[in-house]
């Protein structure tokens, strides 16, 4: 991996709601089943879809991020079940996604299943911006994952290829807890060419030496 940088230093028949942060999860089930721990393993499949915020450039995104840096994933990973949240404002619509619907309605409604993320060690090859080291060891936590036979997927298909190393714009919910993507589409950068950073499909935010060293430094 080259160094870019050397710095010092649910709505559903569905259902919905919210994790960590006021992250707005819909997630719907496969063939009208609804995904709970103890569900049986019967090739079911959860797909969610998340709301993230939006970055217009890439200045924005270093802005907005904890930590940027390059990494090597391990291949080790492990899955964690997340329990949604219930508000703690629920007269807040950012938090209360079902704010407003009529209560007979939501008691027909599916429980809200459990959350699945997949938390991946990785090597940190080169900090362009952040509190870290070359060499150290983080935690990167990618929603979706398997969980005891039911596949928790994403309809946005941006899932993390371990196989390639990345540039990534990370935030961190507390200390000692996994980074996040602040955007799955467009705070992850696989490096599958040349060692340059590409923006995955979905994301128009190109990325260049010149530009991280104008935006980050």
């Amino acid at each position: 991996m080259e160094p870019l940088v050397k710095r010092a230093g649910v709505l559903v028949g569905a259902a919905a709601g919210t994790i960590g942060g006021g992250l707005l999860l819909v997630a719907t089930t496969s063939a009208g089943t609804v995904a709970r721990p103890d569900a049986p393993t019967d090739g079911s499949v959860v797909t969610f879809h998340a709301d993230y915020p939006e970055y217009e450039s890439l200045a924005e995104l270093a802005v907005s991020s904890e930590l940027v840096v390059q990494v090597e994933f391990s291949g080790e990973s492990r899955t964690v079940l997340i329990a949604p949240e219930a508000p703690e404002d629920p007269s807040d619509p950012r938090q209360n996604p079902t704010l407003g619907v009529d209560p007979a309605v939501l008691a027909g409604q599916p429980e809200t299943p459990p959350i699945v993320t997949t938390v991946y060690e990785a090597k940190i090859a080169n900090v362009i911006e952040g509190q870290a080291r070359v060499g150290q060891l983080i935690e990167v936590q990618e929603m979706g994952g398997v969980h005891e036979g039911i596949a928790y997927v994403s309809d946005d298909d941006t899932e993390i290829d371990t196989g390639d190393d990345y540039l990534l714009f990370l935030s961190q919910g507390a200390s000692g807890q996994p980074f996040q993507l602040l955007n799955p589409s467009q705070a992850a950068y696989p490096e599958k060419v040349d060692g340059i950073p590409q923006p995955l499909p979905a994301n128009d935010i190109g990325v260049t030496t010149e530009d991280l060293i104008e935006y980050v430094d």
